[in-house]
C-alpha cells in the first residue's frame, strides 16, 4: 500500500465542500417549504451527519495518527461518507421522534445526498485524498490497462462520481414504484453500502488484516441498518394497508 496521504487545508476544497453543503440545504428548504416543523429533521440530520462523519474517521484511520505530530489536523479535517451516512439516519430518527414527525423523508434525502457527495468528491480529486490503490498493485488486466492509460492509481473518486449520479437518475424513476415510497434513502444506503464494500478492494485505505479494511465493516453496518429499515417500513406499511382494508370491509358490510 502506498503511503497514506496526510491531510491538510485546501482553499478550493473547502468551496466546493461548501458548495455542495449549500446545494443540499437549499434543494431540502424548497421541498420542505420551509416548515418549521421539519426543523428538528433538518438539524438532525445535519448535526448527526456531522459527528458521524467525524467519529467514522476516528473508527476507520483514527489509530494511524495518534502519534504523528498532524495528529489534530487528520481529526479536523478527517471525515467519511459512510459515517455520515449511518449519523445522518440516526439523527433524522432523532429529529423524528423529538419533533412528534410521522412523515417519511428518506426520498428527498436520496435525490440531495448523490448530489452533495459528487461535490464532495470533486474536492477529494482537488485536494489529492481518497485515493485508489497504485495501478502496479493492482496488477492483472485491471493494472496494466490502467497503467496503458497513463493512470499511476485507480481513479477512486471519479469511480465514486459514476456511482452517486447513477443513483441520482435512478432515483428519479423510482417515484413511478408505489411500493418504494418512502424507501428510497434506505435503498440508497443498502447499495452504497455493497458499492462501498466492493470498491475497497481498490482504495488505498488502511487494512485491519490482510484485506480487510475498517471502511468495510461500516459499509456493511450501512447495508444492514438499510435493510432493517427497509425490511421494518414494508412490515408497518403492509399491516397498517392491511387495517385500512379491513376498515373498508367493515363499514361496507355496515351499509
Amino acid at each position: 500500500m502506498s503511503e497514506h496521504v496526510i491531510l491538510s487545508p485546501n482553499p478550493l476544497s473547502n468551496l466546493l465542500l461548501l458548495i455542495g453543503l449549500f446545494i443540499s440545504i437549499f434543494y431540502w428548504a424548497r421541498s420542505s417549504k420551509l416548515d418549521l416543523d421539519m426543523l428538528p429533521v433538518l438539524m438532525g440530520v445535519l448535526c448527526g451527519g456531522f459527528l458521524g462523519a467525524k467519529l467514522g474517521f476516528v473508527v476507520a484511520e483514527g489509530w494511524l495518527w495518534w502519534n504523528s505530530p498532524a495528529w489534530l489536523l487528520q481529526f479536523l479535517y478527517g471525515k467519511t461518507i459512510l459515517g455520515g451516512l449511518l449519523g445522518g439516519w440516526a439523527g433524522v430518527e432523532l429529529g423524528k421522534y423529538l419533533g412528534g414527525q410521522q412523515q417519511t423523508f428518506g426520498d428527498q434525502f436520496a435525490r440531495v445526498i448523490p448530489i452533495g457527495i459528487s461535490i464532495g468528491r470533486l474536492s477529494c480529486l482537488v485536494h489529492g485524498c481518497c485515493r485508489g490503490r497504485p495501478s502496479a498493485e493492482i496488477g492483472g488486466w485491471l493494472g496494466d490497462g490502467m497503467l496503458s492509460l497513463g493512470w499511476s492509481h485507480w481513479p477512486a473518486p471519479i469511480a465514486e462520481i459514476f456511482f452517486q449520479l447513477g443513483f441520482l437518475f435512478t432515483s428519479f424513476s423510482l417515484r413511478r414504484v408505489t411500493w418504494l415510497k418512502g424507501q428510497h434513502f434506505h435503498l440508497y444506503m443498502i447499495s452504497y453500502g455493497l458499492f462501498r464494500f466492493v470498491h475497497e478492494f481498490l482504495r488505498d485505505t488502511p487494512r485491519l488484516w490482510s484485506w480487510v479494511s475498517p471502511y468495510m465493516i461500516l459499509a456493511l453496518l450501512c447495508v444492514a441498518i438499510g435493510s432493517l429499515a427497509f425490511i421494518t417500513r414494508h412490515r408497518s406499511r403492509t399491516k397498517n394497508l392491511g387495517k385500512s382494508r379491513d376498515l373498508e370491509a367493515y363499514a361496507s358490510n355496515s351499509v
